[in-house]
């Protein structure tokens, strides 16, 4: 199970049974507590935490290496330049964590994030539309229109 869809039916689940809920981001937590106990509880987080480590490395390993193969010129810094490139989206990461946002947000704008990339990737390669600078161009202007 994916964490966001796990949550999802969880806070359906919660809503359907009645319970008074205080706040409705944490609803599918409430239900797991009253229905399931703690252990169910802890599960849940260590779901979250894989799936939102998952997302981090695979966003980090993907950014360094079109850093690494694509702007850096000189091969014998590319691994220097790959590695710093995986820093700077940890600490992204890191920034976006400290800044207390409701799951639900953080997945939404992932998402659609997600989705604006594979829109401009799709461009670049089905079309001769983007080249380099066309493609950080399109990412750097839809993105905030998505969001």
């Amino acid at each position: 199970w994916s964490s966001d869809v796990c949550s999802s039916d969880l806070g359906m689940m919660a809503f359907g049974s009645g319970m008074e809920i205080k706040d409705p981001s944490t609803a599918h937590i409430a239900w797991m507590q009253t229905n399931l106990g703690m252990a169910a509880v802890l599960g849940f987080g260590f779901i979250v935490l894989n799936a939102s480590a998952n997302a981090l490395d695979a966003s980090g390993n993907a950014f360094g290496a079109i850093v690494a193969n694509d702007w850096v010129k000189d091969e014998s810094k590319s691994v220097l330049i790959s590695r710093l490139a995986i820093c700077a989206i940890a600490l992204a990461g890191w920034a976006i964590s400290v800044l207390n946002l409701s799951i639900t947000y953080i997945f939404l704008t992932y998402g659609v994030l997600r989705v604006t990339l594979f829109i401009a990737t799709m461009l670049a390669v089905r079309t001769d539309l983007l080249n380099k600078a066309g493609l950080l161009a399109a990412i750097l202007i839809i993105s905030p229109l998505a969001i």
